[in-house]
């Protein structure tokens, strides 16, 4: 739907056109439409209005609205209300003042950043405003914020892909989350595990030996989408104990799943030696 705004309408009518095409955004917007809900957040009635809506779109991880209001000296009164609601550590302003850091504040009197209109917004400055955005950032993660886990995810994504893909397997399993929020961690998620293909063996190495429970985990997710080397591994882990309880049920069916999809030997070794499958045998020309 192309929304028109209301303030283009002309005639003598103008007023009650302007008010009709207000209630039909109204309407959208509470039908669930965000580009409805993103007019209201900027253009609403008052400031109430114009804070609900631009709640509701930092809730979806949209934060926009709320990085435009926290840059204005004209919406002081949004500011100090997110402000108060990340220092209380609701999840969606801190990813909102995340974002506001994150444009380049320098120490001083106010933000050194200018909005279209040309003023200056009013939060607090900081010495190192990266370090501050990425301060409230981990803070949203760590409440559990599925938009913060997926914009810190894209962050770490080219130094640290098991990681990308740790924090997106929890975006994804975060709740509520919008269905347009899910189909971007969907497409961010099959991408990493393309690029984890690659480069499985070398990293996971080393993650397993600080860490293995997190590479167990990751094993797991690997596992998920028929990876032949992360069920060898995540049967192995399961068996030796290693990253959790030992699980010899699950250690055969990772097994017996790598050497279906993939032939792997090591699999099919451990399933004659095991559990005495004799048909896994690795012939003397494999």
């Amino acid at each position: 739907m192309r929304l028109l705004p209301p303030w283009n309408y002309e005639g003598d009518d103008r007023d009650e056109r302007f008010a009709a095409g207000v209630s039909v955004i109204r309407q959208a917007a509470e039908a669930g439409s965000l580009d409805a809900a993103d007019y209201l957040a900027h253009g609403g009635a008052d400031d109430d209005e114009r804070m609900r809506w631009s709640r509701l779109l930092a809730d979806v991880g949209e934060t926009g609205p709320l990085t435009s209001h926290l840059t204005d000296s004209d919406r002081a009164t949004i500011g100090a209300l997110v402000l108060a609601a990340g220092r209380n550590g609701e999840a969606w302003a801190m990813l909102a003042l995340s974002d506001v850091y994150g444009m380049g504040m320098e120490n001083g009197d106010g933000v050194n950043v200018a909005t279209l209109d040309g003023s200056f917004g009013w939060m607090p400055a900081v010495a190192d405003p990266d370090a501050e955005a990425r301060r409230w950032l981990e803070l949203a993660v760590a409440a559990g914020f599925g938009p913060a886990q997926l914009r810190l995810a894209g962050d770490v994504r080219a130094g640290e892909p098991a990681r990308a893909l740790e924090l997106v397997e929890a975006g994804l399993a975060s709740e509520p989350l919008h269905p347009l929020v899910r189909q971007r961690a969907e497409r961010l998620r099959a991408t990493l595990m393309d690029e984890l293909g690659l480069s499985m063996e070398e990293d996971m190495a080393d993650i397993e030996a600080t860490d293995p429970v997190r590479a167990r985990a990751l094993y797991a997710q690997a596992a998920a989408e028929a990876d032949v080397d992360a069920l060898r591994e995540l049967g192995r882990m399961c068996e030796e104990g290693i990253g959790g309880p030992v699980d010899l049920d699950a250690a055969k069916e990772h097994y017996e799943q790598a050497a279906e999809f993939g032939a792997d030997h090591y699999a099919r070794t451990r399933l004659v030696e095991r559990w005495g499958l004799d048909w896994y045998a690795v012939g003397p020309d494999e």
